[in-house]
């Protein structure tokens, strides 16, 4: 019985590594970042350990986490998302993130723009 709970853990395990640099390698890819651009921004030393991580061969330690998602300006969440969305999608989302994150009168003007092209109706002002 234990090892049928062992075999569950490590399939969950690999599908979260797969997911997690799934979502690491778009959300770089989307900020316009090599690997090793986003290793020295979240102090890794260049060993290659982003492509590791990536291929979901290797997992990251949390405090990594936060230093990658620092790093690529998203909430850690971002990259530990299920989510079947588009490329144009998840760019939009982290767009309406970054201007959430500022919050001048422009990006407030550009937020509600996203959101009457996002929700059906839009939004009244």
């Amino acid at each position: 019985m234990g090892g049928t709970v062992l075999l569950r853990n490590d399939r969950l395990r690999d599908e979260f590594r797969t997911l997690f640099g799934n979502n690491l390698r778009r959300i770089r890819v989307l900020r316009g970042m090599t690997q090793a651009q986003l290793e020295y921004k979240a102090g890794y030393s260049g060993n290659g350990a982003l492509s590791q991580i990536e291929q979901g061969l290797k997992g990251m330690p949390i405090n990594r986490v936060y230093s990658v998602a620092k790093a690529l300006k998203v909430h850690p969440s971002f990259l530990m998302a299920q989510c079947d969305y588009s490329d144009d999608d998840i760019e939009t989302i982290i767009n309406f993130h970054d201007l959430m994150l500022t919050g001048t009168p422009q990006n407030i003007s550009a937020i509600r723009q996203i959101i009457k092209t996002m929700i059906p109706g839009g939004i009244t002002e």
